[in-house]
């Protein structure tokens, strides 16, 4: 996996959440949530005319921005806000888990999709559902964290903790599934917890 490809689908993924909450940190909630909206909506556009296929994290994504964003000014005093990256996480956790039950799991829907030219074999179809729990796993103890962060601190600090230690696990996960998937990948086929392949085609994930 590509550094730069794999920048492009989390973007293209969750875009909105990331347009989101950059626009309500320097602008505010009206300015987030009339951004956000246009963003997601130009997207959709530009999938359209482009004939992509709109993913199903795209709408998810664009969806609950939407509606926390709508909630949070409905109700003024944007008492949510304090909690909803809490529920945020947990969704996304809950996305990323209900595709392991799917044909594919997100993060082999993605190697497909980033054009690899290497085969999608039995080893491979295991790793990338053993990273995609580790994504799941990721979100719930972010959710955890975040919680416990939110009643032990204001808002405002909280908002300070979140941003550096949100953006320093994020840039380390992704990371060690970009990057750290070289070395990984290997290891558990030596320590024979992935199924072993048929044909000799198989080589090492994301070796150049």
């Amino acid at each position: 996996m590509k550094i730069a490809s794999a920048l492009r689908f989390f973007f293209g993924n969750f875009g909105p959440l990331i347009v989101f909450f950059a626009v309500n940190h320097f602008a505010g909630l009206k300015p987030a949530i009339v951004v956000s909206t246009i963003f997601s909506l130009a997207e959709i556009a530009l999938k359209l005319h482009r004939g992509e296929p709109i993913t199903l994290i795209f709408k998810f994504t664009a969806g609950i921005t939407l509606i926390f964003g709508l909630v949070d000014l409905y109700a003024q005093h944007s008492f949510l806000f304090k909690y909803e990256s809490v529920v945020t996480n947990l969704m996304t956790g809950m996305f990323f888990a209900a595709t392991l039950f799917a044909q594919k799991s997100i993060l082999q829907e993605y190697y497909e999709k980033s054009g690899n030219p290497k085969p999608m074999t039995p080893d491979r179809v295991a790793y990338f559902r053993l990273l995609t729990i580790a994504w799941v796993a990721y979100f719930f103890i972010k959710a955890g964290a975040y919680l416990w962060i939110a009643r032990r601190y204001s808002l405002e600090r909280a908002m300070v903790i979140r941003s550096i230690a949100g953006s320093g696990s994020l840039y380390a996960m992704l990371f060690i599934s970009i990057v750290g998937s070289r070395k990984i990948f290997p290891l558990l086929k030596k320590w024979k917890l992935l199924p072993e392949e048929a044909s000799v085609e198989t080589q090492t994930l994301c070796s150049s």
